[in-house]
């Protein structure tokens, strides 16, 4: 009798399945949260790693973010309403306005900058 195949195919099986498992990115959700450990994200998103990569640039600790929200940007194509990116709305304890990281829609980060009234050190305002 041949087991070995059953069992080779049950772990092809298993490996597809957890590829699957992945977001778009690529990092599955555990790596992601890893990433974003510390930082107040309200719901998952694919993007949550590089938010958090801007943030910590930015020289903004987690203790500092009350919250973290995200808009999808959208954009008429060829006559459709196509999604072309996120802003993460990050708004910070006890501070009035928003620091926004501008993200198309593969998680590169456009620009980053505050409005509402946020001054940050380096960060331009609008």
């Amino acid at each position: 009798m041949h087991h070995g195949k059953p069992a080779i195919a049950l772990a092809a099986a298993g490996a597809l399945l957890a590829a699957c498992q992945s977001d778009l990115s690529g990092r599955t959700a555990a790596n992601n949260a890893a990433v974003t450990a510390g930082y107040p994200f309200s719901a998952g998103n694919r993007c949550d790693g590089e938010v958090s990569r801007q943030l910590q640039t930015a020289g903004v600790q987690p203790a500092s973010v009350e919250s973290i929200s995200y808009l999808a940007q959208q954009q008429v194509i060829r006559n459709e309403l196509q999604e072309v990116g996120f802003d993460a709305n990050v708004r910070m304890v006890g501070q009035p306005g928003l620091l926004v990281v501008d993200l198309t829609e593969e998680c590169f980060t456009r620009q980053v900058y505050t409005r509402d009234g946020l001054s940050l050190p380096g960060i331009s305002s609008f």
